[in-house]
């Protein structure tokens, strides 16, 4: 999927730094339990839908996928992770009120 490389670039620059490592910990885990669901059930989805079905659904969600990182994932080239951080705390401030 054309969006998995931006997965591993956020999960070093989304948690805030106190609690970094075991953010990140917690985020791969939950990205291996996902793999193997995917792994599992791929077989069974293949002889449900057909392989051309199944693989655009993959092609569907991998679009749902990048138009999410387009419209909600901020540019984090050339910022330290306390600017990513002064942003996300300023933007999701501004969110919950």
């Amino acid at each position: 999927m054309a969006c998995a490389p931006v997965v591993w670039v956020m999960l070093a620059k989304i948690p805030p730094l106190p609690i970094q490592g075991l953010a990140i910990g917690v985020a791969v885990c939950a990205l291996w339990i996902e793999n193997v669901i995917i792994g599992l059930f791929f077989p069974v989805v293949v002889d449900v839908f057909g392989v051309a079905s199944t693989f655009f659904l993959i092609v569907g969600l991998g679009a749902i996928a990048m138009a999410f990182v387009y419209y909600h994932v901020p540019e984090i080239k050339g910022r330290s992770l306390e600017q990513i951080e002064a942003y996300f705390r300023a933007r999701f401030a501004k969110e919950a009120n």
